[in-house]
């Protein structure tokens, strides 16, 4: 049977680490490799895991300085053991058949990457599902996904899915000496996911929400900061550019929209604290993004709304309001 290693960073996670962990040792499939990985946290959440690990000893627990999700993530991937890599949020959790379902069409059909839908929850929601899953739930349908269609999945179709290593699970001759980069704090779980789906892999996606992500609004993905928006607008940059480079423009478009987005959320965070300097620094990445042939590509009203951001902002709010109106005209279009 083959050794699946879970990697769970864990920082300050007193409040839901517990549930975390038992949800992966209520897992059917039992030849597991349980690395949590403490970044220095300062609450009793390392006590909590120590509680655990004497109760099962596929528990294992290290500890480093506070160095962020990015960093513990590499220091479990290089002393992981197991033929397989699954990532799991410490305040998330997990439905009891999904390694064990992961692992078998991962096998059955030579695929080195699965997936299954994420189902955002409320803390009171979260713990509903937990209790209500059982080892005799229906097994989920799975769709085989490779080469050019992996490209549309990741780029386009399915995004939001592809940009998270929250409940992967991927061979780990697939990921290699691959890891993540460490001086991202938003965005690096794209990044990953990027180099590995572009690695002309095959994926299998379960077609059911058995990863349970926790909605926190303290959380570090529900809080856009202008350092996190910045941060990952430049992720979405390097995505951008590299498809560019390999002349698939229609991808390297698609980012470039969201790269707008995403910068305009950061310029908007930056008037709000009224930080000039920074505002001065980001109008001039504005002007040379604006000379890009991508940028040049979109349509004229996409242009205006990302020019009157940084130029004429009561223009640019009253612009923001329609596109809930430009969006239903679109999807009718569709």
């Amino acid at each position: 049977m083959k050794t699946v290693s879970v990697i769970i960073p864990m920082y300050n996670s007193e409040r839901h680490i517990q549930q975390c962990i038992q949800s992966v040792l209520s897992q059917t499939y039992p030849s597991l490799e349980i690395l949590i990985i403490n970044d220095g946290s300062t609450d009793s959440s390392m006590k909590l895991c120590q509680e655990l690990r004497n109760t099962d000893n596929r528990i294992q627990i290290f500890s480093q300085k506070n160095k962020g999700a990015s960093s513990a993530r590499n220091y479990a991937l290089d002393i992981a053991s197991g033929e397989y890599i699954f990532f799991l949020d410490s305040d998330d959790a997990i439905h009891p058949l999904l390694i064990e379902e992961s692992v078998k069409q991962a096998e059955r059909l030579g695929a080195e990457l699965v997936l299954c839908s994420l189902l955002e929850q409320s803390t009171q929601q979260l713990k509903n599902a937990l209790e209500k899953a059982s080892e005799n739930d229906k097994r989920p349908p799975c769709q085989v996904v490779e080469g050019r269609e992996l490209d549309q999945w990741f780029h386009i179709k399915n995004v939001h899915d592809l940009s998270r290593v929250g409940g992967v699970n991927i061979r780990r001759d697939c990921i290699g000496k691959l890891r993540f980069e460490e001086n991202v704090t938003w965005g690096e779980d794209t990044l990953f996911m990027y180099h590995i789906c572009s690695q002309q892999i095959r994926m299998v996606y379960l077609d059911i929400g058995w990863y349970y992500y926790r909605v926190n609004p303290e959380s570090m993905t529900r809080s856009v900061t202008i350092e996190n928006a910045k941060c990952y607008y430049k992720c979405i940059q390097k995505i951008r550019d590299s498809e560019f480079q390999k002349d698939n423009f229609y991808f390297a478009l698609s980012w470039e929209r969201l790269f707008l987005d995403v910068a305009e959320i950061a310029c908007t965070k930056i008037k709000e604290a009224d930080d000039e300097s920074g505002f001065n620094a980001l109008k001039r990445e504005a002007v040379e993004e604006m000379k890009s042939p991508l940028f040049k590509e979109l349509a004229l009203r996409r242009r205006i709304l990302f020019f009157s951001c940084f130029f004429f902002s009561p223009v640019y709010f009253f612009l923001s309001r329609l596109r809930p109106f430009y969006r239903k005209i679109k999807e009718k279009r569709q």
